[in-house]
């Protein structure tokens, strides 16, 4: 049976906004442990569409650790500002590429060194991938919840 991983997580943040007591902040902190969020907040409020970009990026890191994290054993995901506008990117570990990193989703430094070396080799746990995914989906929700201010705002 294939699970629809982008509707179970839609579905997850909006009963994390909708029941706020449901939220299981053990399993927060393990994936803020095992990943790591990097937001540039001087371009928080200024460009367009961020918020909605940054909910798609959610999703499609959700999907790729749902997948057993293939994209991040070797590469951080995020979005960047070049040539006036946000693109998607995903780059591998020491490599740069070129604009500015608005928003960027990897594991964190301590994992990533330690698998650096052996790609080949790495296998995150079920557990590091759920607490990733449950993690992913607070931060969702939190969006979520912007994007809905910001609707009733006009």
């Amino acid at each position: 049976m294939e699970v629809d991983i982008r509707n179970s997580v839609l579905k997850l943040a909006d009963l994390m906004l909708s029941q706020p007591g449901s939220i299981e902040f053990t399993y927060i902190r393990q994936g803020a442990e095992f990943l790591a969020l990097f937001e540039d907040l001087s371009f928080s409020e200024t460009l367009p569409n961020l918020i909605e970009l940054k909910k798609e990026l959610f999703l499609m890191v959700a999907e790729d650790l749902a997948m057993g994290g293939m994209a991040l054993k070797t590469s951080s995901i995020g979005l960047k500002y070049s040539n006036h506008e946000i693109k998607t990117f995903i780059s591998p570990f020491g490599s740069s590429d070129s604009g500015n990193v608005v928003f960027s989703i990897t594991i964190r430094q301590v994992a990533a060194f330690k698998n650096w070396r052996k790609v080949e080799e790495i296998e995150f746990t079920n557990e590091q991938l759920n607490a990733g995914i449950y993690y992913l989906t607070h931060e969702l929700s939190k969006v979520e919840a912007r994007i809905r201010r910001d609707a009733k705002a006009v």
